[in-house]
């Protein structure tokens, strides 16, 4: 990841920014810190990680990408579950799908 080159600042991104998927990353470096950046937009699920600093862009990279995992692993989920239901099965009845 050391050879990815941020974008130069325009209008709506007043620093130099690099798109992760659907998530931007600013940097957000500090005489301590020179390669910090910061995860400052994305879509509405990934929320948690939006305004989260972190020392590398591997690690914010790490974040982004575990994130956008778990949302599509339980869109997945979901879907599967409607589709048994749609079948006739008693999904619920049959999977303890409650949060205990």
């Amino acid at each position: 990841m050391n050879n990815i080159e941020f974008k130069s600042p325009n209008k709506n991104h007043p620093v130099p920014y690099l798109k992760h998927g659907v998530f931007y990353i600013y940097k957000a470096e500090s005489e301590k810190y020179p390669e910090m950046v910061e995860i400052v937009k994305g879509p509405k699920w990934g929320r948690s990680i939006i305004n989260k600093k972190y020392i590398g862009l591997k690690f914010a990279a790490l974040a982004i990408d575990a994130l956008t995992t778990e949302y599509k692993i339980e869109g997945g989920r979901k879907a599967a579950v409607a589709d048994l239901e749609k079948e006739g099965f008693d999904v619920e009845a049959s999977l303890d799908l409650s949060d205990e």
